[in-house]
């Protein structure tokens, strides 16, 4: 995010792994450190953001492979979803990405809900689908400002438990809640996305057809 992108909220959910919170961990702060790197424009290897997991003092135990393994699964689905792009290759013929993410507009500050708004007039006119997409883009700016404060106070709760491991007992059933939360607001987002995704591919057809039909 150059201007700022809101963390989370850009990128769809992983696939969950209810029993494991060590995976959900790792999920979050390799979303966390992805993110941090479209807000400061960088290019990255799938090693450099290993790396910089390993940072981590909850990851230090961790496997280098395995976790290396999770940062080329994640990038693989994100350069599925248009999120990331290849730019080159560095050092060790590794591949180079860049995060390519959407900068929110001045309304994506506010936390209101997009529900909370009055619906828009729809324009006769206007193809059938176009309310759906308005509300549409309405919630993902919702979405990506929940899921930056879900994931902040995640970060935060993690942050608490490293430094009062004594605490843990305390701080850990408010963890569990806000990755619990994070995780619904991410498959919320990835719901959204796939529904904005086949409008714009429908949208395509008819636009194509229509091109056809001019012709």
């Amino acid at each position: 995010m150059s201007p700022r992108v809101d963390p989370a909220t850009t990128l769809p959910s992983p696939k969950p792994r209810r029993h494991d919170p060590l995976s959900r961990m790792i999920a979050e702060a390799l979303d966390h450190q992805l993110l941090c790197c479209a807000e400061a424009n960088e290019s990255f290897t799938t090693y450099e953001i290993r790396d910089q997991l390993l940072k981590r003092p909850e990851f230090e135990d961790i496997d280098p492979n395995l976790l290396r393994f999770r940062v080329r699964d994640r990038l693989k689905t994100l350069e599925k979803h248009g999120l990331v792009v290849a730019v080159g290759v560095r050092g060790k013929n590794r591949r180079l990405f860049r995060m390519q993410l959407d900068t929110p507009t001045a309304s994506s500050e506010s936390t209101t809900p997009p529900y909370s708004s009055p619906p828009p007039q729809a324009d006769p006119s206007k193809e059938s689908t176009r309310p759906l997409l308005e509300h549409l883009e309405q919630e993902r700016h919702y979405l990506q400002t929940a899921m930056h404060a879900a994931i902040s106070e995640a970060e935060h709760y993690q942050h608490l438990i490293t430094s009062f491991p004594d605490e843990r007992s305390q701080i850990a059933p408010l963890l569990e809640a806000a990755l619990e939360h994070s995780g619904r607001l991410q498959g919320q987002w990835d719901a959204n996305l796939k529904i904005r995704q086949r409008l714009a591919h429908r949208g395509e057809c008819e636009a194509s057809l229509a091109e056809e039909a001019r012709s």
